[in-house]
Parts: structure tokens; sequence; C-alpha cells
């Protein structure tokens, strides 16, 4: 019987406390359509600022023609031609090599090679983790410390041992 009064006192002052939230939200709300509405009366109030002022400001800002006294504009239609974007090829890497690494990765056919006759992924004869041009990061060294962390490239890959 405690149990049930609690829940009804807890459920009593959840109402009340949404219905003080939901009180001070309509009061909110009616401040700030007032405040509205007095920044729209003194917008209406203000001078218009005159036109040749405007098309000045444009010519020397550089922004928008002046497109006083025009009624109608066309619509441009959409290009027919594609995108010249698809047809962009990698920009000149020069500065980065290990980008120009990557990108020769990503452009280059895949280190594995399929049988023929086979379509399923056993087919795919892997050539090892690393194919040579790999970019690579050096870590967990042991004996040299120092090198951890430099990038390099695989420059060999001897499957028989694992090793590049």
């Amino acid at each position: 019987m405690a149990a049930k009064r609690q829940t009804s006192q807890v459920r009593k002052s959840d109402e009340e406390a949404l219905r003080r939230q939901i009180s001070n939200l309509t009061h909110l709300i009616q401040q700030s359509q007032a405040a509205l509405q007095t920044a729209v009366s003194r917008i209406g109030q203000t001078e218009p600022a005159s036109s040749s002022s405007v098309s000045a400001y444009r010519r020397k800002r550089n922004i928008l023609p002046n497109t006083e006294g025009v009624d109608e504009f066309t619509m441009v239609p959409a290009p027919t031609t594609p995108a010249r974007k698809a047809k962009r090829k990698p920009s000149n890497t020069e500065v980065a090599p290990e980008i120009r690494n990557m990108l020769e990765l990503a452009h280059s056919p895949d280190p594995r090679r399929r049988v023929r006759g086979k379509q399923d992924e056993a087919s795919m004869v892997d050539k090892g983790p690393f194919s040579v041009g790999t970019v690579i990061r050096l870590h967990s060294l042991t004996v040299t410390p120092c090198l951890n962390g430099l990038i390099g490239t695989c420059v060999a890959w001897n499957p028989s041992v694992g090793r590049w």
C-alpha cells in the first residue's frame, strides 16, 4: 500500500513539474513573438536605402548585379554533357612520395591473380601480405626502436620465409 502511495506521489510531482515547464515554455514563446513583432515593426519604420547607394556598394564589393526593374528570370537548363570531374587524372604528387606510392597502388592491378575456370574466392591465389611498392609503417622493432614509426616502401617479398 505504501508503494502505491509513493508512486502516485511521484506521478503527481512529475505532472506538476511538467505543467511548470509547459507554462515557462509558453511564456518564452509569447516573449519571443512580441520581440519578433517589435523587430518587424522597426524594420518597416526605417527608410529604404537609395538605389544609387546600393548599386554603388554592389559595384564596389563586386557582389550581385543590380536586378531592380527586372520582372522575369529564366531558368538555365542542366548541362547535357557529363561533368569534367569524372575525367580528371590524379594530381602530381611529387611533393609527397608516400602519397604517390599509395596512388600508384590504388591504380595498379590486384596483386592476386585469378585461376581460370573458377569464380569463387578460393580461386584467388595470394602472392603474400605485401606486394612490391606497398607503403608500410615500421613498428614493434626491439633491436632498433629508433626506427619505429618510420614510413617505408616494400622493395621485395620472400614468400618462402614470409619476410619483406
